[in-house]
């Protein structure tokens, strides 16, 4: 739950203490100008991250705020009222700890601080992972485009290097030829980043793999969980081959340093259909580490805090509602909501593929009465 609010009922209530650290953030970055500065302030006066119950009755937080953290905050529309989802904010039912005037002047100062490809004319082009998807060779796989009946339908394809016959390209050339549906791809490599950052055991380890301190792995933590971006823009590279997809995922602004970029790995396999390439999770027919991923399983635990979050912001009045806006049925929505609240280790287990191998979807959602404590959860779910 982010700083300065806690859940009552379907709607966030404002929790004063923690709120005046947020006003105290904003007012500080509007004074200081950078979120440096507002980090060297924050931790001179004590200002720190949420205090809350851990398992066992012990309290976790309470720790320094990172610069990832603080740009998090100050770039989160809920403390204004609203709610974001998908790259587009709604205005929600809790109420608002910042004024909208202090929120624009700091969204404008955040603007004028960050990169100049913003301000780029490419910034908003159509193709998101154009110089970033390599397939097994190396080659980068360019943007293309095809029109059928009036409707444009875009591509990622790649091609040899050079138009020469030479041994190199004639070994490409007996290599599939990539030509990925853009959507599809994007929308592969998006909904990973995400998994990813709700995978936090996963994260924290692949995290303290490529070097970020132990200090600063809850920090990390804490900023992605909060942030509301669009995960393809920090997505640095994409290694495409047929039984794994490797992301580079650019961690830097959550952690206010400079080239902090961590390698994802991902199973999965090729479905063909004519030209067309697929690439899918790969549901573990072969490989023994990853022999029970679930893509099913992993995409229910996906949802279920994500239409929890709707339901207690008000951007969705009921799960009716959700369930039309995605055109399944009101009881499997009211079915999987209460997936949001299992513990991390359960969550990370399901991400890995090795939950118990009786623990299917539809196992999962009969336990309507699933317990709220995480050691009842691991022994009714057997992985006591």
């Amino acid at each position: 739950m982010p700083l300065g609010f806690e859940p009552e009922g379907r709607t966030l209530v404002i929790v004063e203490p923690e709120a005046k650290t947020v006003r105290t953030l904003y007012r500080l970055y509007l004074e200081l100008g950078t979120v440096r500065q507002v980090k060297d302030e924050a931790d001179r006066i004590g200002l720190t991250t949420k205090v809350r119950q851990g398992a066992g009755q012990r309290m976790l937080g309470g720790r320094p705020l990172s610069r990832g953290h603080i740009y998090a905050l100050l770039s989160n529309p809920l403390y204004t009222g609203r709610i974001a989802h998908r790259g587009e904010s709604y205005e929600g039912q809790h109420p608002a700890i910042i004024d909208r005037e202090t929120w624009d002047a700091v969204q404008k100062q955040l603007a004028a601080q960050a990169p100049a490809r913003a301000s780029r004319a490419g910034a908003a082009r159509p193709s998101p992972l154009r110089g970033k998807l390599f397939d097994e060779s190396g080659t980068v796989l360019t943007p293309s485009h095809t029109v059928k009946s009036g409707r444009r339908y875009r591509y990622y394809v790649s091609r040899s290097s050079s138009s020469i016959s030479t041994p190199a390209n004639a070994a490409h050339a007996r290599n599939p030829r990539w030509r990925l549906p853009a959507r599809e791809i994007e929308r592969l490599v998006g909904d990973a980043v995400l998994a990813l950052f709700m995978n936090r055991a996963e994260l924290a380890r692949i995290a303290r793999e490529s070097q970020v301190h132990e200090g600063q792995i809850f920090d990390l933590l804490e900023a992605v969980r909060h942030w509301s971006g669009n995960p393809l823009e920090i997505v640095k590279r994409v290694d495409l081959g047929t039984e794994e997809m490797g992301l580079h995922v650019d961690l830097s602004r959550f952690l206010g340093a400079e080239g902090i970029v961590v390698r994802y790995v991902i199973p999965t396999c090729i479905r063909r259909r004519g030209v067309e390439m697929r690439l899918v999770l790969r549901n573990g027919e072969t490989g023994a580490r990853d022999a029970r991923v679930d893509p099913a399983l992993v995409k229910a635990i996906v949802r279920a805090p994500q239409w929890f979050e709707q339901v207690a912001s008000g951007q969705s009045q009921s799960f009716a509602e959700i369930a039309r806006t995605e055109g399944i049925s009101r009881r499997y929505v009211a079915n999987l909501i209460p997936l949001a609240f299992l513990a991390p280790d359960i969550v990370a287990s399901i991400f890995s593929g090795t939950q118990p191998v009786e623990l299917t979807t539809q196992e999962l959602t009969k336990r309507v009465d699933l317990p709220l404590d995480w050691a009842d959860q691991r022994a009714q779910l057997g992985f006591d």
